[in-house]
């Protein structure tokens, strides 16, 4: 069973499915939780392992967006 979204988390889904294709520094200015790059990106890699989000590009190039997964299991 899934984790239920933190609000960091359920902020940074939101901040994707609004903005997509943006890169991890669009979301971390975009969302007004206060957090390291660092921080952001294991949230990010936990989105990605739970079919949440996915990744486009590699390394600089990285880019992120909602999975379809994501629009099936959401919270109502």
């Amino acid at each position: 069973m899934a984790k239920k979204p933190t609000f960091s988390t359920t902020e940074i889904l939101e901040y994707i499915k609004n903005n997509p294709l943006c890169s991890s520094v669009e979301i971390l200015d975009g969302i007004s939780q206060k957090m390291s790059i660092a921080t952001l990106k294991r949230v990010l890699q936990d989105l990605i392992s739970s079919s949440l989000v996915n990744k486009l590009g590699e390394l600089k190039n990285r880019r992120y967006e909602i999975s379809p997964v994501y629009e099936i299991i959401r919270p109502i």
